[in-house]
């Protein structure tokens, strides 16, 4: 982020907005789930538990992960 933020001036609210954007969108997409009961592909069905993880990770941890976004070099 500090690559970015030195060519772009982000503000802390706005990179906690996105993180949280973001987590919500984690929280609500259940694409694997389309693909395997509405599209018959099982062909991502590994990829569920993983993201599931890393979900229950990141929600553990909003905050920290938050902080990380919003950190300065």
């Amino acid at each position: 982020m500090a690559g970015y933020r030195s060519v772009v001036p982000i503000s802390v609210a706005a990179l906690a907005d996105a993180v949280e954007r973001l987590w919500w969108k984690r929280m609500s997409d259940y694409w694997q789930l389309v693909f395997h009961y509405d599209r018959d592909d099982s062909s991502c069905d590994h990829l569920f538990l993983p993201a599931e993880r890393f979900l229950a990770w990141w929600t553990e941890r909003r905050e920290a992960v938050q902080e990380a976004f919003a950190a300065m070099p």
